[in-house]
Order: C-alpha cells, then sequence, then structure tokens
C-alpha cells in the first residue's frame, strides 16, 4: 500500500459519499433497480448503506483516503451468504419501485469474498487508490480464510477486465445478470 494512501472501515456517516460511488460502479443496474434516476439510486444505496445486515451496509465496506481526503471506496463480502445479505434489498424494491426480479442470478458464490462495488473519485484516479482497495478486499479474504476474491465485471469493460488481469485474477465463465453478461473473475488465496 501507499503510505499517502489509507484504508479506513466505513462509518454510517459515509452515506453522502459511498452512494454515489456505488451508483457509479453499477452503471446501468441502477435504472434497473429504481426503475428510474440516479437520484433514487442515490437515495436507494444511501438507505441501504445505513443498515445493517445487507449486502450494501457500511459493515461491508472499506474506504480509500489519499493524503487525507475520502477518495473511494469497496464493498464486500462473504459469497456464501449473498441470498440472505440480498433479500432485504429484494424486498425493498418490490415494495418501493413495484420490481419483483424474480430468479435474479447469483453473481457470486460461496468460497469467496465477493468485491460487489469498488469506486474512485475522477479526480483521484491514475493514484493507485483502485488497486489499493482491491489489494485490502484480498487482504480482507485472507484474514477471512476465504479460498478467493472473487468479482464480475461486464464485458464490455476492457480497462477494468486488463486491470484485474494484471493483479492476478483469473477468468473463471461467463455469468448472465439482470439482462446483461458479465465475466466472473477469482483471485485464488494461497492454501
Amino acid at each position: 500500500m501507499q503510505s499517502n494512501i489509507l484504508i479506513r472501515p466505513a462509518r454510517l456517516d459515509d452515506a453522502a459519499f459511498v452512494a454515489p460511488l456505488i451508483c457509479e460502479a453499477m452503471g446501468d443496474l441502477v435504472e434497473k433497480f429504481t426503475n428510474g434516476s440516479l437520484e433514487k439510486g442515490i437515495g436507494l444505496f444511501t438507505h441501504f448503506f445505513q443498515k445493517k445486515d445487507n449486502q450494501y451496509s457500511y459493515e461491508n465496506c472499506q474506504i480509500a483516503q489519499y493524503e487525507g481526503t475520502d477518495a473511494g471506496m469497496v464493498l464486500t463480502y462473504d459469497g456464501g451468504k449473498l441470498n440472505v445479505l440480498r433479500q432485504p434489498f429484494l424486498d425493498y424494491i418490490a415494495e418501493t419501485f413495484a420490481l419483483k426480479l424474480k430468479n435474479i442470478e447469483d453473481e457470486t458464490q460461496a468460497g469467496e469474498l465477493y468485491i460487489d462495488c469498488v469506486a474512485v473519485l475522477p479526480g483521484f484516479r491514475g493514484k493507485s487508490i483502485g488497486t489499493t482497495l482491491l489489494n485490502a478486499a484480498i487482504q480482507k479474504s485472507r484474514d477471512l480464510s476465504l479460498p478467493s476474491t472473487g468479482l464480475i465485471v461486464d464485458v464490455k469493460n476492457e480497462k477494468a477486465l486488463q486491470l484485474y488481469q494484471r493483479m492476478g485474477f483469473i477468468v473463471q465463465e461467463k455469468k448472465n445478470f439482470a439482462g446483461s453478461v458479465y465475466i466472473h473473475m477469482q483471485y485464488p488465496n494461497p492454501r
């Protein structure tokens, strides 16, 4: 880790910083989840970030600070807990946005720490913050004694795919998720 980048656990009061970054990382999925706008998405993820026991909770988030300023975030959780962590979100969007996502595919699996979202503010890109956040996720995976760290990346996102491959993530398979095609990648932890 670079000396000018600090990784810290997220706090409840980080919601206004993190929610827009979740929306940016998710891209088109935000509109699918809200039947609407980015503004609704920010409200949705602010709501869930401030609650415990869900995939978007502050409990699952780490913040990168660059020279003392919040610059990026990563959301991770045990892939084996996906269905339990995702259910409150699915229930809420069904009730709030009349959106029932039936038979939504699993983007992760047991045995991996899943990187749900990683994002860096535009003014801080190119300073190794994204790489540092990914390395923090890999370390968390090791600390939890999980065999791997996993993520999915949109097949059209060549830049992210190349970064993950340079870091040692290995392509596992293509996955359909919420109407789009993604590449599932894993970083294997040493045994």
